[in-house]
């Protein structure tokens, strides 16, 4: 049987918290007795939450607003976790940035937060293009191109590492790439990466670095351990997608 809808583990023990902390009129047995229940609830529901493939079927992106229940809403990264409990609505309130919920059967599982950005033409390591749009608009290297960035982007640690951040990133781009074609010109999509995200975005999304950062980047495992949070630039260029 497939189960389409269940507590995650927080949102269950938001509800049976106030029941533990009761003191019902039972003897010592008794009391094992409902904790013993309880606990089972708890082991059965876990076993009973929705599986990725279920949400990678289902989610849907929302964008956020005040009537969002952020509470139970926890990934691996405390900044990010703060970001959308505490500033995503207000830089959305003064168009700072945009933010999407990634929302499956009222769960939110992820969220992405986009925003305008530009590149300087310089940073592409492609020659070839780099020549082609220099030739294009007549400008030199230190001309600015169209951008959006891609602000913030986390799963739930709950879904983590599971194959869903890839999953929602890639429907991220492709809708980014839909607003290139058809809303507004912009060439490339940037990110600065927490050095624990790193390989995420180079190594599953074809993300460049810039070339300066190459010593970096040949010692980013013993980055991640020291400063996980540490930044670097990244793009994409839209043509690649």
């Amino acid at each position: 049987m497939r189960v389409t809808y269940a507590p995650n583990t927080k949102q269950l023990l938001r509800i049976i918290n106030p029941f533990l902390h009761q003191k019902p009129n039972l003897s010592n047995s008794g009391k094992e007795n409902a904790l013993f229940c309880m606990q089972s609830v708890v082991n059965l529901i876990g076993m009973m939450s929705m599986d990725i493939e279920y949400i990678k079927e289902n989610y849907i992106f929302e964008t956020l607003n005040e009537n969002h229940d952020l509470d139970d809403f926890e990934c691996e990264s405390e900044d990010l976790t703060n970001f959308l409990k505490n500033d995503a609505l207000n830089q959305q309130d003064l168009n700072l940035s945009l933010t999407h919920l990634v929302i499956c059967d009222g769960v939110i599982v992820g969220y992405v937060s986009i925003l305008t950005d530009s590149m300087k033409l310089k940073i592409l390591e492609d020659e070839t293009v780099k020549k082609e749009i220099r030739a294009e608009l007549n400008i030199t290297e230190n001309n600015e191109m169209p951008a959006i960035k891609i602000g913030r982007f986390a799963i739930d640690k709950e879904y983590a590492h599971k194959g869903l951040g890839k999953h929602v990133f890639r429907n991220v781009l492709l809708s980014i790439l839909d607003i290139s074609q058809n809303i507004v010109g912009l060439r490339f999509i940037t990110v600065d990466a927490y050095a624990s995200a790193f390989w995420f975005y180079v190594d599953k999304n074809n993300f460049k670095y810039r070339k300066n950062d190459q010593k970096l980047v040949d010692n980013m495992d013993e980055i991640i351990k020291i400063d996980s949070e540490r930044s670097f630039t990244l793009y994409k260029d839209l043509k690649s997608i």
